[in-house]
Formats: structure tokens, sequence, C-alpha cells
């Protein structure tokens, strides 16, 4: 505590100095005065020599305080000053040990300086190993995730080259087994003896058909996965499309003792689209209504214009679908569970490709089910869509076009 009033003593000692000679001053000053007054004849020019004696002893005071002021706490404030401002600009430079301060306080002061410097220095270094180990670690996790990338791709191509070269190959034996199963199940070359067989050339005929749809299926899927599927667009009548659509299962409708009912808005705008991905399309949402609804059932599909765009709803009276599988429909790596016999029903393809199409096109599928209560999907196509590069020119179309 006594250190820390050194500072204090010093200018007080300056003050005290400085009233002292005040007051030797103003001392001699009433001397000279009262003595020039008893002997005012005596010599007239006494008195003004006399002060201009005590003004000039005062002025020295004054002048020894100032300067005495200056070199104890000015001029090391100053210099402290600047040795603080250079080191700010420049941490890693050294102190200037010529500004050190002799008071006791300044030194102090400046050692708790010295100290800031060197804590910000350390801190500054440790930021800076941290953030050098971060972006090298950060390098790192780049190089892993390019690397797994070039492998994930690598892996894609390899697979979608796998899935095409064995579609093709498939086909080649399977066209076959359908052909020669169609000549017996249409005895061709005469009939057959034993009706069993012509049972059996229709399940081998129906089972061929099936794994060639399922071929096609994974075909089609993998073509537009690699982008390597491009679409053909034209104008499409809607009705033309759903009655084609509707024919093709009028002898499975028959044999299953059906009804479906189609109907078609009218001054319906033209829809463009391509064809085949439209007719796989409805076929695959119709070839399902029919699967999975019982034998004397209700099947529609029907066709309208809300919000701008062509919708297209195929609905069933079947199974339905439970509200947590609506949305595993879509995906072809997911099948969703029949409850009612426990099996898996189907490979998941069908929807995953329509999916897949309406996504082609801009369009929407969405799903609306109860379990027990029926299903409806339903296909919302743009007349004008997004305008989209396909096979390297834009297309388009307005609504209520004709053509």
């Amino acid at each position: 505590m006594g250190n820390s009033w050194s500072i204090i003593h010093l200018v007080g000692g300056v003050i005290l100095g400085a009233m002292v000679s005040a007051g030797v001053v103003v001392g001699l000053l009433a001397g000279a005065v009262e003595g020039g007054a008893a002997a005012s004849g005596a010599g007239n020019g006494a008195v003004p020599a006399a002060v201009a004696a005590a003004a000039a002893c005062l002025g020295l005071v004054l002048a020894i305080g100032v300067w005495a002021v200056r070199r104890a706490v000015v001029r090391p404030l100053r210099r402290l000053a600047a040795d603080i401002e250079r080191r700010a600009a420049d941490p890693t430079a050294p102190p200037d040990r010529g500004a050190r301060p002799r008071l006791r306080e300044f030194a102090r002061l400046d050692a708790a300086v010295d100290s800031m410097v060197e804590a910000t220095m350390a801190q500054r270094a440790a930021l800076a190993d941290q953030a050098a180990s971060q972006a090298e670690a950060l390098a790192r996790a780049r190089d892993v995730a390019e690397a797994a990338r070039v492998r994930a791709d690598a892996a894609s191509t390899a697979r979608t080259e796998f899935l095409v070269s064995m579609s093709h190959e498939l086909r080649t034996p399977l066209n076959a087994v359908l052909g020669f199963s169609e000549v017996l199940r249409d005895e061709l070359f005469g009939p057959l003896t034993e009706p069993r067989y012509r049972a059996y050339a229709r399940d081998i005929h129906a089972s061929g058909c099936r794994l060639r749809d399922l071929i096609d299926k994974l075909f089609d899927l993998t073509l537009i996965e690699s982008g390597g599927r491009p679409l053909t667009p034209e104008s499409l009548e809607i009705a033309r499309e759903i009655e084609a659509c509707v024919r093709r299962f009028d002898d499975l409708v028959t044999e299953r003792g059906m009804r479906v009912h189609a109907t078609v808005a009218p001054h319906l705008p033209p829809l463009v689209a391509d064809r085949s991905a439209l007719r796989q399309i409805l076929n695959n949402l119709l070839s399902n209504a029919i699967k999975f609804t019982p034998p004397g059932g209700i099947v529609r599909m029907d066709a309208s214009w809300a919000d701008d765009r062509i919708v297209i709803s195929v609905s069933d009276t079947g199974i339905g679908i439970a509200k947590p599988f609506h949305d595993l429909v879509f995906s072809a790596r997911d099948r969703v569970v029949n409850v009612h016999t426990r099996q898996l029903d189907g490979t998941g393809l069908g929807l995953a490709l329509v999916k897949a199409l309406m996504d082609q096109h801009g369009g929407t599928v969405t799903l609306e089910s109860r379990l027990g209560k029926g299903a409806t999907f339903t296909l919302a196509f743009p007349v004008r869509p997004t305008v989209v590069i396909w096979e390297g020119r834009e297309w388009g179309a307005t609504p209520g076009a004709a053509e």
C-alpha cells in the first residue's frame, strides 16, 4: 500500500514545494511592500525590484515542478503507450526495454502488459494449432468422402451395366420359353392327348409373362436411375390412352367377374407426354387394382381437370393399404405386407416405376387408402410443365391447346 502512494508523494512534494516557494515569495513581497512604505523616500526603485525577484523565483519553482512531473509521469506514460501500440500491431515484437519506467507502479503496469501480450500470443498459437488440426481432419474427411463417392459411382455403374446385360441375357431364353409354351397352349401342331399338358402349358406361359414383366420393369428402372432412358414427348389424347389400357385387361376382368368403369371429362386438353411411359404408368396402376380387388369388385379409372393439371385416378374396392405403408409403396426396396395372407405381394417394382416415370414428366403420384376400404392412386400431369430438356430440345404445352 505504501508503494502505491509514491507517485502521489512525488506530485504532492512538488506541489508542496511550489506552495512553500509561493509563500516565501509572498512573504518577500509583503516585506518589500512594508519596507517600501516605511522608507518611501529612500528609493522608489526598491519595490519593483523585489517584486521582479519574487516573480522570477515563483516561475523557477513552477518550471522545476512541471519538469519533474513530465519526467516522472508524462514521459514514461507516453513511452509505455507507444510500446503497447507497437506490440499490439505486432504481438511478436519484443518489448522496448529502454522504455522501462522507474516508478514501481509503472513497472507493475508494464509487467502486466507483458503478461497480457504473452497470454494473447499463447492463445493465438493454441487457436492456430487447433485450426490446423481441424483443417487437416476436414481434408481427411473430404478425401474419405470423395473416395466413397468414387466407389459408389463405380458400384452404381457396374450394377447398371450388370442389370442391363442380365436383362438382355434373360430375355433371349425367356422368349423361347414363351414361344414354345404358346405353341403348346394353343395346340398349333395338333391336340395334346393329356388335358393336364394344356394346363401346364398355360401355367408356363403365364409364369413366363410374369417373369418377362418383372425383367422389363427392372430394366426400365435401371435405365431411369442411370439417366439412360430419355422420354420422347408427343401430344396424346387422354380418352384414347385410357380406352387402350382398359381393353388390354378385358380378358382378365371377365375371368374374375369384375367391372372396370372409365370416365373422361369433356374438353380435356391434350397431354404432352411419352406414349410408352404413359401406357406403362396406366397399365401398372390398373393391373394392381385388378390384382388386389376380389372377384366381383369394381375398378374405376377417371380423367379430369383440376388446378391447371390433368388428373387421372385409378380406384379399386380391394384390400386397401394401411397408413404406415403409404410411404413405402413407391420404393423399389420395400414391399407391402398383405395382412390377410401374411405374405409379400409382388416385388414393389411396378409402383416404383410409376413414381420414377411421373418424376420424369414433372408430375406427381399420390395414394389415398385405408385397410379394407380399397385404394385410390392419383396422377397429376402438368399441362405446361416446367421446361425440361429431353433429347436435347425443350418442350411444353399450353392448356386447352387443340391438336
